[in-house]
């Protein structure tokens, strides 16, 4: 009798030691999955010339709350950084988002007018606020800033980060581990779409030299 206690002990013993190693096993891919990650989306865009592009550049798992921000986000370049100024995309504008506070209620101020070149938007934002006011407006993955773009002309423009640096309300810096980029694809209008649109403009002209 006591052999099988003491068996049936060793036997529950060993499965809550599995059972802990298991838990610590899947606390670790957990954290490893979730590292301080800043993106691009989304990943892939297909235009025509002349049509609107929206990149959202977005933080996720940054492990507390960001009082401050400085990137440089590059386009108009395939592969290579070196080498920008494809001339793909014309850039439009941008818009930073209320993640760091309002910029109209001044709980936070714009530093990026001035850092915008034909081929590297420059992005800078500071936060008066404490880490109890930005922690609310901060989910797991929030938005830092909206890029406009319109097509140029044909071909393919990669986005990527050059620069980015982080720091929460205290001034720290937060490490990022992870960069995602995007492309831009910018194709041919359909040729069907141009024999319409040619067709569509001389019943216009014949419809007018009836009329006159």
């Amino acid at each position: 009798m006591n052999i099988a206690k003491k068996w049936i002990a060793a036997t529950w013993a060993a499965g809550c030691l599995f059972l802990a190693a298991s838990q610590a096993q899947a606390a670790l891919v957990d954290i490893s999955s979730s590292v301080p990650t800043l993106s691009l989306t989304p990943i892939q865009q297909t235009v025509r010339p002349g049509e609107r592009v929206v990149v959202q550049v977005n933080l996720a798992d940054a492990g507390t709350a960001v009082g401050a921000f400085d990137l440089s986000v590059l386009f108009n370049y395939t592969g290579s950084p070196q080498q920008p100024d494809n001339g793909v995309l014309a850039y439009v504008g941008y818009s930073l988002s209320d993640s760091l506070g309002d910029l109209v209620l001044q709980q936070a101020s714009d530093m990026s007018l001035n850092g915008i070149t034909e081929s590297e938007i420059v992005l800078r934002e500071v936060s008066y606020l404490e880490t109890s006011d930005l922690t609310p407006l901060q989910d797991t993955t929030f938005p830092l800033a909206t890029l406009l773009f319109k097509g140029a002309k044909l071909g393919f423009s990669d986005l990527g980060f050059s620069k980015a640096t982080l720091s929460d309300a205290d001034g720290n810096q937060i490490t990022l581990v992870k960069f995602e980029s995007a492309e831009v694809s910018v194709v041919p209008i359909p040729g069907a779409a141009v024999l319409l649109g040619s067709g569509l403009l001389g019943l216009v002209g014949i419809r007018r030299r009836k009329r006159g």
